[in-house]
């Protein structure tokens, strides 16, 4: 457990090879008013994170953000049978929030013509959470050789990007949808951030949006322009 403001960590997980990289895998954990624990992405469920987790209290919400994160909740449930899990099709449904209503934002944003992700910002830091929104993944610390594939998908840390299975969507409304949820979520105000796969930043995230979605949100502003010069 990594602390990054009060009331909340992040778990650097041990990472899963994917398209032969090593991506990293991130969770986060929130302390609600009360005490409760809210777990976001869990990671490997090792004996040495459940007892920095007990010491903090008790594990009562369990978030898997996009299906991917489902077989690994569910594993963390059988260790928190009293926890509730969350999956994107819960977190849908009106009054899903109620258990952290004021300390967390929340959207089930649409990356694709079926993909969902749960994404939220922690309110007291202004930190934004997520998953599989984008990624911003550090090539420094992978093996020379895969360097090369991240760069080309576009998801490294210099600029940051949906991975590109997500992202080349032929969909024209698909995109428009993705780039409403991603002016929602910047009227947030976000300050920093935290992915689950790659680097984390202290600031700017409103600016780390606009850049990785730009072309989602570039018809949005040339609307927006049209209808104020519209009499």
């Amino acid at each position: 457990l990594k602390p990054v403001a009060k009331g909340l960590w992040r778990v650097d997980g041990a990472p899963v090879v994917r398209a032969f990289v090593p991506v990293p895998m991130r969770a986060v954990v929130v302390q609600l008013q009360g005490g409760a624990l809210w777990v976001y992405a869990p990671t490997e469920l090792t004996d040495g994170l459940a007892a920095k987790l007990a010491e903090l209290g008790k594990v009562a919400h369990i978030v898997a953000p996009t299906q991917e994160y489902e077989a690994r909740a569910t594993e963390w449930s059988a260790a928190y049978p009293d926890a509730t899990v969350w999956t994107a099709e819960t977190l849908s449904v009106d009054g899903a929030a109620a258990a952290w209503k004021g300390q967390l934002h929340q959207i089930v944003a649409r990356t694709g013509a079926k993909r969902r992700a749960a994404v939220f910002c922690h309110r007291p830091s202004r930190t934004l959470i997520f998953a599989d929104l984008f990624e911003v993944i550090e090539t420094k610390f992978l093996p020379t050789w895969t360097r090369p594939i991240v760069w080309f998908s576009g998801t490294d840390d210099s600029g940051g990007h949906m991975r590109p299975t997500h992202r080349w969507n032929r969909k024209y409304d698909d995109k428009v949808a993705r780039g409403r949820d991603i002016e929602a979520i910047m009227e947030w105000g976000p300050r920093g951030m935290i992915p689950g796969h790659g680097r984390c930043f202290e600031a700017h995230a409103v600016r780390q949006l606009e850049r990785a979605f730009r072309k989602e949100l570039r018809p949005l502003r040339w609307e927006a322009a049209f209808q104020k010069k519209e009499p």
